[in-house]
């Protein structure tokens, strides 16, 4: 596991403040600062979870298609003797929407449409196509031609709602389901409310959401979809049990359901249940026919469980059922870098590029680059990296040029080679933050200044800039206007939680206790499975609130996840909890394993020594405050603490 910065809330806050690279790295997207669509785009984004509800699990044409490298001719001959084969089909549709042949993909699903002509997902992409060729009545017409046609034309009246959502009308379309629901038959009623509650969520509206999916559970306890649907809402609110029954219910009804599958892997390794969430995730892995974004989630799981050799191996079989899905041959260059196995690497470097997108031809090279640099080529990584980066496209490759250059001592050479870049692309926002970076090293705070500004005008929506900016305000002891724009970025941003963490760095600075939790259960509520969000949240509390039940009480719900993390510092978080709740001896269980990981760590020795004192262990607690004492961590302020717990075992 990627080793995790000190979590207590008063170092972690200092290094929010700098969490955004000096250079971004040369992993960076190139869409740092304002994101490009991805292969989603293709053929537009298909519903979250399917058209007509959660329990569909994988969304249609646009993400579940692989092969995205292969040649459309071959696909072409193969669906010309397979002619029934509906999966080669959407397959050959998709190599064409990728080389610049709409109209050949539209008459390519035309054909899919023949031989599912009940399937609305299918003429919904068709209508997306049409759109992007032809405008907005045209694919409106071609949608309703379809609905005219079916046997059932409810779904494609749901189709039809999908696609004005996608247009943004998303008003019309929650205006639309309300319409329709005071019509529709009672058979109807139930997906028509489930597709109003996730046009609710994606508003912000959860409570309305919640309640139409509560209206469908009165009628339908049994409804797979509305359980999966509560279930997202429970965990999301730290209802575990409640979301445990949810899944567990839908899970008996239908046990192959994707959503469900991944719900309950949230759920378990939530509680601890690793082997159960990632045996949840390997399963639904496989039921999505390996779709990439369920097969990285499994991968990512075992990775994190210490399970790599057996994450590579996932990937690996993923990869012989879609042999061309970027994003799988990119973690499998990831896995086989770390790994030493350079061959390996090319090889997977190799296959990546050959699926044609320039993020995936970008990503090959960085891949190429990594194993020049594990032979100990570094002059060769550096010339292919700046080649790369000459090219001017891929904004990690530049920050990479820049990076080696400071390597090597010489900043004033890195904001030459950012100007010249700039002279190229005048304006473009990540290599002005990279200029204002530079400048700032440099001595420059005005020019810095100015360029970050630049930035925030230019991109207001960007967080990046927003705390770029205030880091750079920060540095030059302007809390104040830090503040301000941090706020700033707020009024843009109002669930960002890179913004919301700087903010409360500068709350606690001034005091304000109360502004600075608020925020933190903010960024709970908002994310509420991300272990360092939880853990920042109980350092905050047992660090200013301790003596408070209620916000103890609310600290002990979000721990949860922290107790069973393989990172010790968050389960040193969890010990300290324990002892502020009295339960010192349970505390110690905790703390003895985690400093066996970490011994030198300042605040896990303070917190032994301070359980121990507790526990009337008086060697034991001289031992590890007299650690702590000892440390150098900047991020360590129990220092006027520990020499009081000191002064006690002295005097007693």
């Amino acid at each position: 596991m990627t080793p995790t910065p000190r979590p207590h809330l008063a170092g972690l806050l200092r290094r929010a403040a700098v969490c955004l690279p000096l250079i971004l790295p040369a992993a960076a997207p190139a869409a740092t600062l304002d994101e490009t669509p991805s292969i989603d785009g293709l053929l537009g984004t298909a519903p979250l979870m399917g058209t007509e509800g959660a329990g569909q699990g994988v969304v249609s044409l646009p993400r579940s298609l692989g092969l995205l490298g292969a040649e459309e001719e071959t696909l072409r001959q193969r669906a010309e003797a397979d002619p029934r084969n509906i999966a080669l089909l959407k397959q050959l549709a998709l190599v064409q929407v990728r080389n610049g042949h709409p109209e050949a993909a539209i008459e390519t699903l035309e054909k899919v449409h023949a031989l599912a002509p009940q399937d609305a997902m299918i003429a919904l992409d068709i209508a997306r196509l049409v759109g992007a060729t032809q405008g907005a009545p045209a694919a409106r017409a071609a949608l309703e031609r379809f609905r005219t046609a079916a046997a059932d034309p409810f779904p494609f009246e749901l189709a039809l709602v999908q696609l004005d959502h996608d247009a943004g009308a998303t008003s019309a379309a929650r205006a639309r389901i309300a319409q329709m629901l005071t019509t529709a038959p009672e058979a109807q009623k139930g997906r028509l409310r489930l597709l109003l509650a996730r046009y609710l969520l994606a508003a912000g509206d959860t409570a309305g959401a919640a309640a139409q999916v509560e209206s469908v559970l009165v009628s339908e306890p049994a409804n797979v979809d509305a359980l999966a649907f509560r279930a997202l809402f429970r965990l999301n609110a730290l209802d575990l049990d409640g979301a445990r029954a949810d899944i567990a219910a839908g899970l008996g009804a239908d046990p192959d359901n994707v959503a469900l599958l991944r719900l309950s892997a949230r759920g378990e390794w939530r509680a601890g249940q690793r082997d159960l969430a990632i045996e949840r995730l390997l399963r639904a892995a496989e039921l999505s026919l390996w779709h990439e974004d369920v097969v990285l989630d499994a991968a990512k799981a075992l990775d994190d469980a210490g399970r790599s050799q057996q994450a590579g191996t996932l990937i690996e079989t993923a990869l012989g059922h879609q042999p061309d899905a970027p994003q799988l041959l990119a973690r499998l260059g990831q896995i086989r870098l770390t790994a030493g196995d350079w061959t390996g690497a090319e090889a997977a470097a190799a296959q990546l590029r050959l699926t044609g997108s320039a993020e995936a031809i970008s990503d090959s090279e960085k891949i190429r680059v990594a194993v020049l640099r594990g032979r100990g080529q570094t002059e060769e990584a550096f010339g292919l990296m700046r080649s790369l980066a000459d090219q001017g496209a891929d904004l990690g490759a530049i920050a990479e040029v820049v990076n080696h250059h400071l390597a090597k001592g010489d900043p004033a050479e890195a904001l030459t080679y950012v100007d010249t870049r700039l002279s190229a692309a005048p304006g473009q926002p990540a290599l002005l933050l990279m200029r204002a970076s530079l400048s700032d090293l440099l001595g420059k705070p005005d020019a810095a200044e100015a360029d970050y500004r630049r930035v925030v005008r230019t991109l207001p929506q960007s967080a990046v800039a927003h705390v770029a900016l205030a880091r750079h305000l920060m540095h030059r002891d302007r809390p104040a206007d830090a503040e301000a724009a941090l706020r700033a970025g707020l009024a843009e941003r109002p669930d960002d939680p890179s913004l919301k963490m700087p903010l409360v760095e500068i709350l606690l600075r001034r005091a304000d206790i109360d502004g600075a939790l608020a925020l933190m259960e903010d960024m709970v509520r908002a994310y509420p499975d991300n272990a360092l969000v939880a853990n920042n949240y109980v350092s905050l509390v047992t660090d200013h609130a301790p003596l408070d039940p209620v916000r103890i009480a609310r600290a002990a719900e979000v721990a949860g996840q922290l107790g069973t993390s393989a990172v010790p510092q968050l389960r040193d978080t969890y010990g300290w909890l324990l002892h502020i709740r009295g339960q010192h001896a349970q505390a110690r269980q905790i703390l003895e394993p985690v400093l066996a990981e970490i011994p030198q760590d300042a605040w896990a020795n303070y917190h032994m020594g301070m359980v121990c004192k507790a526990l009337g262990d008086r060697e034991g607690a001289a031992r590890h405050l007299q650690a702590a004492l000892r440390s150098t961590d900047s991020s360590f302020t129990k220092a006027e603490q520990v020499l009081s717990a000191l002064q006690a075992l002295t005097e007693n």
